[in-house]
């Protein structure tokens, strides 16, 4: 009942494996995702490197035209960091699907607990991540199928979550302020 962020930093803290992977209860991992994510991991061991796996949202032969819609920036923004030279930003990472190794986890401070509503708490890590030098990957074979369960008003709570939370993070990182939606007209 504390939220996402302080659940996984507990597993991380009794996990005894060098590369931690965080799944969400609503991702339905692909066959493919943990030797996806130990490969990249091996491949990448002489940098400091966390990996995205891809959260593949359903479709519904009854999802409305709206619902869709809804998911459309999701799927926008998958594509734009499958593309190769993309650069990445904080606001690329999210913990659906997610592994790095457990040092760097530890040193760069695990994630934030104290944000409203425990949201974008993997945001927040990223912009640590990122100031820290880490490489990010991206794959969609170290993805799952992303069974999200929140229905139009689930959505609309969720978004004034993240608004309340972006303000959070621009309070902790005022060089971001540009970059949040919230700053956006």
């Amino acid at each position: 009942g504390r939220g996402a962020a302080a659940a996984r930093n507990l597993g991380a803290e009794h996990a005894r494996g060098a590369v931690l992977v965080f799944l969400d209860d609503d991702i339905e991992p692909l066959p493919t995702l943990l030797a996806t994510h130990l490969d990249l991991h091996a491949r990448h061991a002489d940098e400091p490197t966390a990996v995205i796996g891809a959260p593949i949202p359903i479709r519904g032969s009854r999802d409305s035209y709206q619902h869709i819609a809804v998911w459309h920036w999701w799927e926008e923004q998958l594509a734009r960091m499958a593309r190769p030279g993309h650069r990445f930003s904080y606001q690329d990472v999210f913990t659906g699907v997610f592994s790095l190794p457990k040092g760097l986890f530890m040193a760069t401070g695990t994630f934030a607990c104290d944000l409203p509503e425990s949201c974008r708490d993997d945001w927040e890590f990223g912009i640590r991540l990122l100031a820290r030098g880490t490489r990010l990957l991206y794959t969609r074979e170290g993805g799952g199928w992303h069974h999200e369960m929140r229905n139009h008003a689930g959505l609309h709570a969720r978004k004034l979550a993240e608004g309340r939370a972006d303000v959070a993070i621009a309070r902790r990182h005022p060089e971001l302020w540009p970059s949040l939606r919230l700053a956006q007209p």
